[in-house]
């Protein structure tokens, strides 16, 4: 049986030695001017193609290494396409990333549309800290972020979707102001795994345990200042593992 602790650093590292990994970045302007894919990437001749639908999480944050060193954004997204790239999945990638943004920013755009279009085996949403935040900080209805939740769901359809939770483990606070409560994210995951149980294709990716059990990621996520993005190396690793092994697991492929 394929195992999480299969997907090692070693593995992960061998694909980008061996050739397996291709990172190309590919920008798409859309009319605000905003970057919305940040990466297609993985071997040329995949059979299959995740797609990542995510905020400044899925991106990548700029962080400082304890040798002082800066790591600029992007690394995230550069974890996911080698975990993706590795054995034994060996998928390509394309990645879209738009730090602030929410559910309802992909609608308006058309990326959910776009993906349900696509040849995509396996989709993975990584959003709604901002849906939440819009609630706390421009008063949106909290049933507003619920309803793009479920239409984006409905968009999705035919394709095999992960869904990652929130972070139930503490009040998010942005700016001095707060972002959004644990009881909130505790709403929001509610509404996923409901979501999860009247469609088939759609599966809740348990977000807040992974900052519960895991402890690495747990740390990475208390190095930010904001405690909402993996800002070390190890924090990184540790959500791409996850992904891949959600992906694989749920959606077979």
């Amino acid at each position: 049986m394929f195992r999480l602790s299969d997907l090692s650093t070693r593995s992960r590292r061998g694909a980008a030695l061996f050739g397996l990994l291709s990172l190309v970045a590919v920008s798409c302007t859309f009319p605000d001017g905003t970057t919305d894919v940040v990466a297609n990437c993985g071997p040329t001749t995949a059979p299959k193609m995740v797609a990542v639908i995510g905020d400044s999480i899925a991106k990548g944050v700029q962080y400082t290494r304890p040798d002082g060193s800066v790591v600029g954004e992007g690394g995230q997204a550069q974890e996911f396409c080698l975990f993706n790239a590795a054995a034994p999945f060996a998928w390509r990638s394309v990645i879209r990333a738009v730090g602030g943004q929410d559910v309802g920013y992909y609608l308006a755009d058309g990326a959910f549309t776009e993906v349900y279009s696509s040849s995509a085996s396996a989709v993975f949403v990584i959003l709604g800290t901002n849906d939440i935040g819009t609630v706390n900080i421009k008063g949106i209805p909290f049933e507003t972020i619920e309803s793009n939740a479920t239409q984006a769901a409905a968009k999705l359809q035919g394709h095999c979707v992960v869904w990652a939770g929130q972070n139930e483990q503490w009040d998010t606070y942005v700016g001095g102001r707060l972002y959004k409560t644990a009881a909130q994210a505790a709403r929001y995951n509610a509404d996923l795994r409901q979501l999860a149980a009247t469609n088939s294709n759609f599966h809740y990716a348990d977000y807040d345990a992974l900052v519960r059990n895991n402890a690495t990621f747990r740390a990475a996520l208390q190095a930010d200042g904001l405690k909402i993005h993996p800002s070390t190396e190890a924090g990184q690793v540790a959500l791409a593992q996850w992904e891949a092994f959600l992906v694989h697991s749920y959606c077979g492929i």
